[in-house]
């Protein structure tokens, strides 16, 4: 009976010895596990973290990949833009070429046609004499301004033609002083266009008209032209309706 106590004992013993040692096996062990799953858990969250950061550089990536085909498009528009430009730089540059050749024979033009006009005043009708004088006096002036263009003085040069040419379409009266047959008359001219140019006294005695052949007033039948001058002249001032003008063709043969 002792014996078996005493081996009891002993187990009792070895088994009060043997668990602080498991126990602390364990907890190594269990330590061990635990760093173990931390060390997994900030792997799997570099894991993470990688993944992020290369879906981003990859979405970066594609992002810069359209802005490349974006530009290319955009780069090859702006080739056709230059290379369009470069044409029209091209044909602007040949046209100031031009324009320098022009404007060096534009003067003389210009002071030809300013010839021109003062020849073709001096053989027209005598109307509105000093008026168109001046004229031709101003665009000789302007023709010398170094301040002007020469845009401008051709400019002023076709305003002047284009006055000129409005005369020929006209039909108006006016009041005039004229020597006829040596003695200053004041007189009421009425001016046909460029087709007749005639006069009447103001007491509507005296009719005559202007002779191209002669340059100079003649003298009209008072019993023929009396009657249709003064009409007519009524009728350019609005004073009587639109009606036929019975006027004399200034020719020479018409004024006999």
């Amino acid at each position: 009976m002792l014996k078996i106590l005493k081996i009891i004992g002993l187990s009792s013993c070895i088994a009060g010895s043997f668990q602080p040692a498991m126990a602390k096996d364990l907890n190594k062990v269990l330590s061990s596990s635990e760093k173990k799953v931390s060390a997994a858990a900030k792997s799997q969250n570099k894991i993470n973290s990688l993944s992020d950061q290369t879906q981003i550089l990859f979405d970066e990536f594609k992002s810069t990949e359209n802005l490349v085909d974006d530009l290319k498009v955009y780069n090859q528009k702006l080739r056709i833009q230059v290379n369009n430009q470069k044409e029209r730089l091209e044909s602007i540059e040949t046209a100031i070429a031009q324009v320098s050749v022009m404007q060096r024979q534009m003067l003389p033009l210009i002071e030809r046609m300013i010839v021109q006009l003062e020849q073709f005043v001096a053989l027209d009708l005598p109307f509105h004499l000093e008026e168109r004088e001046e004229r031709i006096a101003f665009l000789k002036f302007s023709i010398e301004r170094s301040d002007l263009s020469t845009a401008e003085k051709f400019r002023q040069l076709l305003e002047a033609w284009k006055i000129e040419n409005e005369y020929g379409r006209k039909v108006e009266t006016y009041a005039a002083s004229i020597k006829l047959e040596g003695i200053e008359r004041d007189v009421q001219i009425l001016r046909v266009g460029r087709l007749a140019m005639l006069y009447q006294t103001l007491d509507g005695q005296l009719t005559g008209a202007w002779d191209k052949s002669q340059s100079n007033w003649v003298s009209l039948d008072t019993g023929q032209f009396n009657k249709t001058t003064r009409q007519a002249i009524k009728m350019a001032n609005k004073q009587a309706n639109i009606d036929v003008m019975t006027i004399p063709v200034p020719q020479a043969e018409t004024f006999k």
